[in-house]
Protein backbone atom coordinates (compact mmCIF):
# COMPACT_ATOMS: atom_id res chain seq x y z
CA UNK A 1 0.00 0.00 0.00
CA UNK A 2 1.09 3.50 -0.23
CA UNK A 3 1.84 6.01 3.15
CA UNK A 4 -0.76 8.96 1.56
CA UNK A 5 2.39 11.08 1.72
CA UNK A 6 2.07 14.12 -0.70
CA UNK A 7 5.87 14.71 -2.44
CA UNK A 8 7.39 17.12 -4.63
CA UNK A 9 8.97 16.11 -8.08
CA UNK A 10 11.93 14.35 -7.11
CA UNK A 11 14.84 14.49 -9.96
CA UNK A 12 15.56 11.32 -11.50
CA UNK A 13 17.66 8.44 -9.63
CA UNK A 14 21.21 8.70 -9.19
CA UNK A 15 21.66 12.32 -8.67
CA UNK A 16 24.08 13.73 -6.97
CA UNK A 17 24.52 17.21 -4.75
CA UNK A 18 21.45 17.01 -2.18
CA UNK A 19 21.26 20.29 0.07
CA UNK A 20 18.55 20.92 2.34
CA UNK A 21 18.52 23.74 4.48
CA UNK A 22 22.38 24.21 4.37
CA UNK A 23 23.77 27.16 6.02
CA UNK A 24 25.09 29.24 3.57
CA UNK A 25 28.85 28.51 2.12
CA UNK A 26 27.91 25.00 3.24
CA UNK A 27 28.31 22.62 0.38
CA UNK A 28 26.33 19.43 -1.29
CA UNK A 29 28.46 16.38 -1.96
CA UNK A 30 30.05 16.00 -5.13
CA UNK A 31 29.90 12.96 -7.10
CA UNK A 32 33.29 11.89 -9.16
CA UNK A 33 32.77 14.56 -11.73
CA UNK A 34 34.52 17.93 -11.36
CA UNK A 35 32.98 20.84 -10.97
CA UNK A 36 32.21 22.78 -14.38
CA UNK A 37 34.14 26.09 -14.93
CA UNK A 38 31.54 29.06 -15.45
CA UNK A 39 30.92 30.19 -18.75
CA UNK A 40 33.03 33.17 -20.51
CA UNK A 41 31.90 33.18 -23.99
CA UNK A 42 30.02 35.85 -25.50
CA UNK A 43 30.37 39.72 -25.24
CA UNK A 44 27.27 39.75 -22.92
CA UNK A 45 28.67 37.67 -20.55
CA UNK A 46 28.99 39.40 -17.51
CA UNK A 47 30.29 38.47 -13.61
CA UNK A 48 27.83 37.85 -11.33
CA UNK A 49 27.47 40.10 -8.25
CA UNK A 50 27.40 37.84 -5.01
CA UNK A 51 23.62 38.87 -3.20
CA UNK A 52 25.65 39.92 0.13
CA UNK A 53 27.74 42.61 -1.95
CA UNK A 54 24.12 43.77 -3.40
CA UNK A 55 24.14 47.42 -2.03
CA UNK A 56 21.56 47.32 0.89
CA UNK A 57 18.77 49.63 -1.31
CA UNK A 58 18.70 47.39 -4.15
CA UNK A 59 18.69 44.43 -1.76
CA UNK A 60 15.37 45.90 -0.82
CA UNK A 61 13.78 45.59 -4.21
CA UNK A 62 14.19 42.16 -4.39
CA UNK A 63 11.96 39.86 -2.96
CA UNK A 64 12.61 37.47 -0.30
CA UNK A 65 15.28 34.75 -1.62
CA UNK A 66 14.98 31.94 1.31
CA UNK A 67 16.77 29.04 0.04
CA UNK A 68 15.05 25.72 1.28
CA UNK A 69 17.47 23.21 -0.37
CA UNK A 70 18.93 22.42 -3.82
CA UNK A 71 19.53 19.60 -6.00
CA UNK A 72 22.37 19.78 -9.08
CA UNK A 73 22.65 17.36 -11.25
CA UNK A 74 25.01 16.30 -14.31
CA UNK A 75 21.56 16.28 -15.86
CA UNK A 76 20.39 19.86 -16.15
CA UNK A 77 16.22 19.14 -16.27
CA UNK A 78 16.72 17.35 -12.55
CA UNK A 79 18.26 20.29 -11.12
CA UNK A 80 16.12 22.51 -9.01
CA UNK A 81 16.55 24.69 -5.83
CA UNK A 82 13.52 25.97 -3.37
CA UNK A 83 13.41 29.52 -2.91
CA UNK A 84 10.73 31.24 -0.64
CA UNK A 85 9.20 27.36 -0.47
CA UNK A 86 8.52 27.06 -4.31
CA UNK A 87 10.38 24.24 -6.63
CA UNK A 88 12.17 26.29 -8.72
CA UNK A 89 14.23 25.20 -12.34
CA UNK A 90 16.67 26.77 -14.49
CA UNK A 91 15.03 29.54 -16.30
CA UNK A 92 12.21 29.89 -14.27
CA UNK A 93 10.60 33.12 -13.08
CA UNK A 94 10.47 33.83 -9.16
CA UNK A 95 9.36 37.08 -9.18
CA UNK A 96 8.68 39.99 -11.97
CA UNK A 97 11.75 40.46 -13.39
CA UNK A 98 13.50 37.86 -11.28
CA UNK A 99 14.63 34.74 -13.37
CA UNK A 100 16.68 31.82 -11.67
CA UNK A 101 19.33 31.42 -14.72
CA UNK A 102 21.30 28.57 -13.49
CA UNK A 103 21.75 26.03 -10.75
CA UNK A 104 25.62 25.43 -10.36
CA UNK A 105 27.34 22.84 -7.32
CA UNK A 106 27.80 25.81 -5.38
CA UNK A 107 25.53 28.41 -6.30
CA UNK A 108 22.62 29.70 -7.95
CA UNK A 109 22.48 32.38 -10.58
CA UNK A 110 19.87 34.22 -10.57
CA UNK A 111 19.19 37.41 -13.74
CA UNK A 112 17.64 40.34 -12.06
CA UNK A 113 17.33 43.97 -14.44
CA UNK A 114 20.78 44.48 -16.14
CA UNK A 115 22.74 42.09 -13.07
CA UNK A 116 23.44 38.81 -13.09
CA UNK A 117 23.03 37.62 -9.05
CA UNK A 118 25.17 34.89 -7.34
CA UNK A 119 23.49 33.02 -3.98
CA UNK A 120 25.91 30.54 -2.49
CA UNK A 121 24.30 27.06 -1.78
Amino acid sequence: GSTGTATSRLPAPGTAGVTAGAPAGATAGAGASPAQPPATGGATATRPIPLAQLPEPQRRELPPLALGGSVWSDNAPSRFVILDGQVLREGDSIAPGLVLERIQRKSVLLRWRELRLEIAL
